[in-house]
């Protein structure tokens, strides 16, 4: 079975919820006579992604994929809007965030309920 989501080819976590956004990108003006002038730009996606768990290894390869000093990435989701059920671009990673962390009695990490959006340059 192919990864609901890769970086640059490489598998993300399994998310808990994606919540995808398109969005048409354009320039719009009325002139004197009150006539709306539209300018269309682009098409844009971003998809609003939240893990339910993951493990402090995991969190980690995710930050390195994706927080990196060069922010742009190839991004592949599994998306029934798009045609042939994915969609590949150019994406940066928006602001990750999460909940909490837990330590287990072994000493394992998990972080919860992690957030993060990913935008289409």
């Amino acid at each position: 079975m192919a990864a609901t989501l890769t970086i640059n080819g490489s598998a993300l976590p399994e998310p808990q919820k994606v919540t995808n956004n398109l969005f048409m990108i354009g320039d719009s003006k009325r002139n004197a006579a009150g006539t709306m002038n539209l300018q269309y730009i682009a098409n844009k996606r971003t998809y609003d992604i939240v893990w339910g768990t993951m493990s402090a290894a995991q969190l980690y390869g995710f930050i390195g994929l994706a927080k990196t000093s060069t922010p742009q990435f190839t991004f592949t989701i599994l998306d029934p809007s798009a045609s042939g059920g994915s969609y590949t671009g150019q994406f940066y990673a928006g602001d990750l965030s999460y909940d909490d962390v837990k330590i287990d009695t072994l000493g394992n990490v998990t972080f919860n309920n992690i957030k993060c959006d990913i935008i289409e340059c």
